[in-house]
């Protein structure tokens, strides 16, 4: 066509954009955005077509020079299923802050008590992504999202939809090899001193270790102490106590 020579279309090697220059018509000859249109769907253009900025230029009977006259999507990738915990698992001491601004070392809350039926995490699920596409109509493919499935341990149950993890039982929660574990017997691996703090838990409890000077145990259950309690308060409101390697020092021992 005779109005070709004013119009010239190019496509950028990744096909996401589209180049319209124009040159002004001689005479009484003009350009109409038809025109325009089918240059662009000769050389393939034909998806993003910005239809009120080629009317613009047109109109604007100026020279152009590769004006972006279409353009293409990018794809949205789906994003990876994410595992929220609802319950602070992390093991690391805290010392007890006291009013008057002193720090008690013997109470650094490790032990993380649950009730039966409370949630300990949440699933956002994975999502599929957007495909994008390029001026010449290629669709463009999301990468959808990784799933990953609830860190369900011992003593947990999640919701029919597997979105929710639940308690089965009152225990002390706890992450072992990623999986979040629910027990209502808290063991202690080692001595009860600075690296524990003072135990208070309602359940019954396991010391493989001593009970040092000062320290104290209180629960509502059973109390078994595998190896020797020192000058140190042992209680239990409701179990029996049992200590394997004996008493040293004087200690207070309730039931």
């Amino acid at each position: 066509a005779i109005k070709d020579k004013y119009i010239d279309v190019s496509v950028s090697d990744n096909q996401m954009e589209a180049y319209l220059s124009l040159k002004v018509p001689e005479g009484i000859e003009e350009i109409s955005v038809n025109d325009v249109l089918y240059k662009l769907l000769e050389v393939g253009v034909e998806k993003g077509i910005d239809e009120q900025m080629i009317t613009r230029l047109i109109k604007a009977r100026q020279p152009v020079h590769k004006a972006v006259a279409a353009r293409g999507k990018s794809r949205s990738d789906g994003r990876d299923a994410e595992i929220k915990m609802s319950i602070d698992t992390d093991e690391t001491p805290k010392p007890l802050i006291m009013d008057d601004g002193s720090v008690d070392f013997k109470n650094i809350n490790l032990i993380k008590i649950v009730d039966k039926d409370q949630l300990l995490a949440v699933k956002l699920p994975a999502t599929p992504g957007e495909a994008g596409y390029t001026v010449t109509g290629r669709t463009l493919e999301p990468r959808p999202g990784q799933d990953c499935t609830l860190p369900r341990g011992k003593n947990t149950y999640s919701s029919e939809d597997g979105l929710q993890l639940y308690s089965s039982l009152i225990g002390n929660v706890y992450l072992s090899d990623g999986m979040m574990h629910v027990e209502n017997i808290y063991v202690v691996k080692g001595n009860v001193d600075f690296s524990t703090g003072n135990i208070s838990y309602p359940g019954d409890v396991v010391i493989n270790g001593d009970v040092k000077a000062d320290f104290s145990v209180h629960t509502e259950g059973n109390i078994i102490v595998r190896g020797t309690v020192e000058a140190a308060e042992i209680v239990s409101t409701g179990g029996n106590i049992e200590v394997k390697k004996g008493i040293i020092g004087t200690q207070k021992e309730k039931k």
